[in-house]
Order: structure tokens, then sequence, then C-alpha cells
């Protein structure tokens, strides 16, 4: 009689849906983020390892959410493209990561690293959020749009002018 077994991260993945993946990459980047960041302040290896079984787990949730909001945003003809570039674009952010992160190591050491990459994967986090929510509700100017409607009018009472 076999058993099959599952990685936590793996069935995190398999419960996001496209209603919800941009909420569960915003919430697996911060839980990314606070599993590095626990993971340099506590003073356990054995509770580290458990931080980055965390942190993996929020990553396998972002990627899964990542591959759900543009496989919905692409249209089919240019999904395997655009699925290619996301990794290439992963590669290249890991080879960065190894150039930055090895002299800050160096400097900091292994903890103080580790503290730093949790805090700056959840104000990353933290920024994307912040243009997204900018991009999606700034009003956009008439030339830029080309638009001669000036937008959504406020009514204004009569007494004033």
């Amino acid at each position: 009689m076999s058993r099959q077994r599952h990685l936590v991260g793996s069935r995190l993945g398999a419960r996001v849906t496209h209603a919800g993946a941009q909420r569960s990459l915003v919430a697996a980047g911060v839980a990314m983020g606070f599993g590095l960041l626990l993971a340099g302040l506590v003073p356990s290896p054995w509770l580290a390892g458990l931080c980055f079984s965390f942190a993996g787990a929020a990553n396998a949730a972002q990627v899964a959410a990542i591959r759900l909001v543009i496989v919905h945003a692409v249209a089919d003809s240019a999904r395997a493209r655009a699925l290619s570039t996301m990794g290439s674009v992963n590669t290249a952010a890991m080879l960065c990561g190894y150039l930055i992160g090895a002299p800050v190591v160096a400097v900091l050491g292994p903890a103080g690293g580790l503290v730093l990459a949790g805090l700056g994967t959840t104000t990353m986090v933290g920024m994307g959020v912040a243009v997204t929510w900018w991009l999606t509700h700034r009003r956009p100017a008439q030339h830029q749009t080309g638009l001669t409607h000036p937008g959504p009018q406020i009514p204004v009472s009569p007494d004033r002018t």
C-alpha cells in the first residue's frame, strides 16, 4: 500500500485560483519576506530551518499566483513567450541576488544577510502594491488617453459654485 505524499508548498500552490491570484501573490511575497527575516533572527538552526520551510512554501504559492496572473492577462498567442520571459526574468533576478548577496553576507554575516533579504522582500512587495494601486487608481490625463470626455463628474450642491 503506497501513500501519496505532498509537500506543503505544492498544496498551497494548488489552492491558488485566478480570482485570488493577485491577493495570493502579495500575501505569499510578504510571508516569504517574514520567513527570511525570522530565519536571520532566530538563534537555533532548527528554528531557522522551519523559517526556511515556511518561506519555501510561500515561494511555491507565489510562483503559482504569478503564473495565473500572467496566463490570464496575456493573449493565447503570446502566452508561451510571456511565461518564457517570466522564467528568464526570474533566473536573471536569482543571478543578481547572488552577485549582490555575496558581499552583503561578507559584511553583515549570514544572519544579517537574511534579515536584510527579508526586509527587502517585504519592502519590494509593499512598493509593488503601492505602484500598482497608483497606476490603477490615478486619473489619466486627456493627452495620454486621447479621450475628450473629462471623466467622472462630481455633483455640486446648488448653493456652491
